[in-house]
């Protein structure tokens, strides 16, 4: 079975080419981390903490994450692809190149965000908070943009 991890403290660690894919982790701080191919693929994470990190070329997809913050992380080449993220704080981050596609985003919060190069295709976006973002060279292609919480910017395009 996949190997449980709680409350961990990694915060302000520097992280290289670990593979902590098909984990599970509860109530975990990653805060402040700089972390560089780093795959968690198919982990799952419940009131975990990444705020703050410097996340390069890591991969997030297959993730099940719940009740989590993001907050003020920059994202450069991160994959969230064919995920659940249901009810997590993306407030302020920055994404480039970066991919939310097909991926479930009910309920979670992306305000003051600034995605550049970052899709959102055929994603799940029903409550999901998208105010004062600044974005460029974004998909929202087949994504429920209209069940959004939502300003100016994103568009059904």
């Amino acid at each position: 079975g996949e190997e449980s991890v709680r409350s961990l403290n990694m915060a302000g660690l520097r992280l290289e080419g670990v593979d902590l894919s098909s984990k599970r982790f509860y109530a975990c701080s990653f805060s402040g981390a700089a972390l560089k191919n780093v795959t968690f693929a198919g982990s799952t994470f419940r009131m975990s903490f990444f705020d703050f990190c410097d996340a390069d070329s890591c991969d997030f997809s297959g993730i099940d994450a719940q009740f989590c913050s993001f907050a003020g992380t920059k994202f450069l080449n991160a994959s969230f692809e064919n995920s659940e993220l249901i009810h997590n704080n993306f407030d302020g981050i920055k994404a480039r190149s970066c991919t939310f596609n097909f991926s479930n985003l009910y309920n979670s919060r992306f305000i003051l965000a600034e995605f550049d190069g970052t899709d959102f295709v055929d994603c799940n976006m029903k409550n999901a908070y998208f105010l004062r973002i600044k974005e460029k060279n974004v998909s929202w292609k087949y994504s429920n943009v209209q069940e959004a919480i939502r300003d100016a910017g994103v568009t059904e395009s």
